[in-house]
């Protein structure tokens, strides 16, 4: 990434809370995020597909309602957005009566130090070969061309039993943890534990802070992230999806 004035005052802002704001923080040192508004009252990153161009994420923290307000203001119509402020939602909600609330929590790997590698369990990068089996088992994703690059990209990896697809895991295109699948006939075996592991010891080694966000009702989810060693934050975030 290059420093920039504006890159620096979005930095200044964000650090006050860095584990509140760890997904637009890791956006912008991963060049993902396009910086709309930063000053010491708020910042907003808009991020576009590498597909196509397109927008599909904002990310906006504000310091007081009125800019979080006014920066509600910029955001192209069905487009999703994290919230990082509760008054942000209801500003949102206000504005798109019909939109999805999802309230989740998140996590960071707490180290420069990966962990273990599960010997037990051969992880590998899923091919594009794999994709019918990923867009049949992974539902929070039916984009067959966000799928595919996210494969290109060798953002997911895939767990074998017996040379067979048994589960998969990687990181979205904003850089968060997820998709974790094990499909149904390998659960109880460890798996999920084994890819997620991986997943966290491949950003680690990209010079990423690898970090998770989880539905805060979610208790399968936030177990296992405590498990392998997540620090969980427990200043909520939201994700708002337009009613289109």
């Amino acid at each position: 990434m290059q420093y920039t004035d504006i890159t620096s005052r979005a930095l200044t802002y964000l650090l006050r809370s860095p584990h509140l704001h760890i997904d637009m923080t890791e956006a912008i040192y991963r060049g993902l995020a396009e910086l709309l508004y930063a000053q010491p009252d708020g910042v907003l990153l808009r991020l576009r597909a590498p597909w196509n161009g397109r927008t599909f994420l904002y990310e906006c923290s504000a310091a007081i309602p009125e800019r979080s307000a006014a920066l509600l203001e910029q955001l192209e119509p069905n487009v999703p957005l994290v919230a990082h402020q509760d008054y942000t939602v209801t500003q949102y909600q206000a504005l798109h009566p019909t939109c999805v609330t999802q309230r989740c929590l998140q996590g960071q790997w707490p180290s420069f130090t990966p962990p273990a590698r599960d010997l037990e369990v051969e992880i590998w990068p899923l091919d594009l070969g794999d994709l019918p089996v990923v867009l049949e088992h992974y539902d929070l994703i039916q984009d067959e061309e966000e799928l595919s690059y996210l494969i290109r990209a060798g953002q997911l990896y895939g767990a074998c039993v017996d040379d067979q697809l048994a589960g998969f895991a990687g990181t979205h295109v904003e850089g968060t943890l997820g998709l974790l699948t094990v499909l149904p006939e390998y659960r109880r075996r460890g798996l999920g534990l084994a890819l997620e592991r991986y997943v966290i010891r491949q950003e680690v080694r990209r010079g990423h802070i690898p970090f998770c966000q989880m539905f805060d009702d979610n208790d399968v989810s936030l177990h296992l992230q405590q498990k392998v060693g997540m620090e969980l934050h427990p200043q909520p975030i939201w994700w708002l999806l337009p009613h289109t």
